[in-house]
């Protein structure tokens, strides 16, 4: 399956397929006086679908998964315009929460919440990598450190979604405010994905700038190294060819020669 993933991009036009498609038809129900169940159950099949596909498709691949885009056989360009479409997904599948959030709230006309989600998932998770990689630096043994990373982590996961849910509970009942949890909740990890692809994706492209940077000024330096002196001992060397300690020894002999040429 691996290498069926880093062989065709087909997958990965599937998924964007999906979910395009699902944020295109709620935004096109939305302009409607009612949104009728039909079109919430196909938009949310959609969406799941998108993003448990592309969830699938990184659990197997990996940072692999964005080949496509950061392979070495594509130049920097190629790189660059072939990260386009991934940028555009990333802002496709983070817009795709609040227009969902939005297009479900219109069918049911209560107001829902995915705060809880969203601050637990996008803010508290990186910051939790974050304070990991900060207590390895300050030497916290592996242990501890593994037991704060994860107490914290469970503990804003479950307060996050649960405050969610919560809400979502009592606004339009328990089955449908647990599932539009629940359905936010993958999107929002999908999001999260992504955006780690993309920050990848987009390291890459910095690393290759970098390193083209670094030929270039290690040609210079070593170009000035070798020619510099030639260069200097041409820019001390007078008309008849006799090599001065300053330039301006060197002007002062070309002009008595210039000179005594002039007389002649």
């Amino acid at each position: 399956m691996k290498e069926f993933l880093l062989s065709t991009t087909i997958p990965y036009w599937i998924v964007f397929g999906l979910v395009t498609a699902a944020g295109v038809l709620a935004l096109i129900n939305m302009r409607k006086n009612t949104v009728s169940k039909s079109s919430v159950q196909l938009v949310t099949l959609l969406a799941l679908a998108g993003t448990v596909l592309g969830l699938a498709i990184y659990s197997v691949a990996g940072g692999s998964s964005i080949w496509w885009c950061t392979s070495k056989d594509y130049s920097f360009f190629g790189k660059l315009l072939r990260a386009i479409p991934l940028i555009i997904f990333v802002g496709i599948q983070l817009a795709q929460v609040f227009v969902y959030k939005t297009f479900v709230e219109q069918y049911f006309q209560k107001e829902l919440s995915i705060k809880g989600s969203f601050i637990s998932l996008i803010v508290i998770v990186p910051a939790s990598f974050v304070l990991y990689i900060v207590l390895d630096i300050l030497g916290l043994e592996k242990g501890t450190r593994d037991l704060i990373f994860y107490v914290i982590l469970g503990i804003a996961l479950v307060a996050g979604v649960g405050w969610a849910m919560a809400l979502n509970v009592k606004s339009i009942g328990k089955k449908y405010g647990s599932i539009f949890t629940a359905v936010t909740l993958v999107m929002i990890i999908g999001g999260l994905m992504s955006i780690v692809l993309l920050i990848n994706a987009l390291m890459a492209l910095i690393l290759q700038v970098l390193m083209v940077a670094a030929v270039v000024v290690a040609g210079f330096y070593m170009f000035t190294k070798v020619m510099g002196p030639a260069v200097d001992t041409q820019s001390r060397t007078d008309l008849s060819g006799k090599v001065h300690d300053t330039q301006w020894e060197k002007q002062n002999a070309d002009a008595r020669i210039r000179s005594q040429r002039d007389n002649k």
